[in-house]
């Protein structure tokens, strides 16, 4: 069989066909399986069999996460496993590769670089970062020292790093790292599911939406989505200005509660949907005539981030209001139909009225960047990140 050969390792169980946490690898799995390449799939740990499904080889090592010795033979295994299939190239999502072990992901890396692999790092949501912006990390402490050190060396050993937006790349090379092994790139929006075609009338009937001017938020409820500052006193204070306003939380996460009085209060005109299924998210984006992106731009995660809420409101067409980061100026500063406002319930507020005064302005607006979307999708932003990883396989190091 002709192909260079590449290997995607998860240390977390994952899906296949995949689900939101794998959806990543997936996607750049198939990317590189349509250019004539060999995938393989590997699980640290797990009873799965070794199989083929899609055209990937799915295999498995065994390990035991609680004995530090077996831990280090496992990716011991690992290496041997790759040289002995001729793998060139090693993907690893760090959210589903030793996540909260840092120490385990740097032996990993390790492991597979003295191997003579390429690793590609992708920095989904990079790790100090994220958890600094939820509150989980706090700097002050040794732990968080500890982590940042382990997370950095991996960093630095990895031959190519990959990071969510171009912004938060050039803040990796403004801190050192060469720009040749730095690529920021946003996911991409799968334009099969998100697009101007998606009919809200299922949706709309089912909440009795129709009439009304509905307010849309969809995503995961961590403090740093400005739920207490932003989103709850909206829900309460939309209605008072807009009597036929709707507002439609959708999602999880450790803040899940904080919305629970809402869904009890008749004042707030919310409907709490808990968790969308990922598939019936473009119809409810559609059955909304605004969205909102808040987040408390005072953190490295939030400011360099590219959210991915943002592309997909506008993919289906529906003008989103976000607050004003790096993204504004780098990776979607040329998007039509973002409100970008400075951070504060006073400037949500105020845009929302704004989008509601001149709404078939900023529908417009929208409806147009749906119909130029393609360097914002899956097929587009996925094979920038394919011709990288291919590059890797090749005989020069790049």
């Amino acid at each position: 069989m002709k192909g260079k050969r590449f290997a995607f390792v998860f240390s977390r169980p994952v899906a296949y066909p995949p689900n939101i946490h794998n959806v990543k690898s997936y996607y750049v799995s198939r990317e590189l399986i349509s250019r004539g390449e060999r995938v393989t799939w590997v699980r640290l740990g797990g009873k799965d069999k070794a199989h083929f499904a899609g055209g990937i080889e799915f295999a498995r090592i065994p390990i035991d996460p609680t004995n530090v010795f077996f831990t280090a033979f496992s990716l011991l295994r690992l290496a041997m496993f790759c040289l002995a299939k001729r793998i060139r190239v090693v993907y690893l999502d760090e959210w589903l590769f030793f996540r909260h072990r840092p120490i385990s992901r740097l032996a990993g890396v390790v492991a597979l670089r003295a191997a003579g692999m390429k690793v590609v790092m992708d920095e989904r949501d990079p790790l100090v970062d994220f958890e600094t912006a939820t509150g989980e990390f706090d700097p002050r402490t040794h732990g968080y020292h500890r982590t940042i050190w382990s997370v950095r060396m991996s960093e630095r050993l990895s031959t190519l790093l990959i990071l969510t937006s171009k912004a938060y790349a050039q803040l990796y090379i403004s801190e050192g790292f060469p720009a040749r092994k730095v690529l920021g790139v946003f996911r991409g929006v799968d334009h099969a599911l998100f697009n101007p075609d998606v009919d809200p009338a299922q949706v709309k009937a089912k909440l009795g939406l129709d009439g009304k001017f509905v307010v849309g938020w969809f995503g995961l409820m961590h403090r740093f989505r400005q739920i207490n500052e932003v989103l709850i006193p909206i829900a309460r204070l939309l209605p008072e200005t807009i009597p036929n306003a709707q507002i439609l939380i959708g999602g999880e996460g450790p803040l899940q509660a904080k919305f629970e009085p809402l869904a009890g209060d008749p004042r707030s005109h919310a409907t709490i949907l808990g968790l969308v299924p990922y598939p019936d998210l473009p119809s409810y984006i559609a059955a909304c005539d605004v969205l909102l992106c808040p987040v408390d731009s005072s953190f490295r995660f939030t400011k360099h981030s590219a959210w991915l809420k943002i592309a997909e409101a506008l993919a289906v067409g529906k003008p989103i209001i976000a607050t004003r980061t790096k993204l504004a100026e780098e990776d979607y500063n040329d998007l039509k139909g973002v409100i970008w406002v400075e951070p504060g319930l006073k400037s949500f507020m105020d845009a929302i009225l704004e989008v509601r005064k001149h709404y078939a302005n900023h529908l417009s607006l929208a409806q147009e960047q749906s119909r130029q979307f393609d360097d914002y999708t899956v097929r587009h932003t996925i094979g920038m990140i394919a011709d990288r990883v291919e590059l890797l396989a090749g005989k020069r190091e790049y």
